[in-house]
């Protein structure tokens, strides 16, 4: 568990701007900004959604989420 744990936290600390991601819920977007605790998503032209940054679940591309399972 804390293996997967720290795997978690290195994946949102490595979250930036521009990065396709998947939400808990399923909603996929485009990181537009992020903060402390918080990540704005463009899901949609001239859509955008905050989100917590706990609420990102994975990198939609495969090379980006393999490099923050490594790190």
């Amino acid at each position: 568990q804390k293996k997967e744990q720290k795997k978690r936290e290195q994946l949102l600390g490595s979250i930036k701007k521009g990065d396709k991601v998947v939400t808990i819920g399923g909603i996929h977007g485009v990181i537009a900004s992020v903060g402390k605790s918080k990540v704005t998503l463009t899901v949609s032209e001239n859509v955008k959604m905050d989100f917590e940054v706990a609420a990102i679940s994975r990198f939609l591309d495969q090379t980006k989420q393999d490099a923050a399972a490594k790190e």
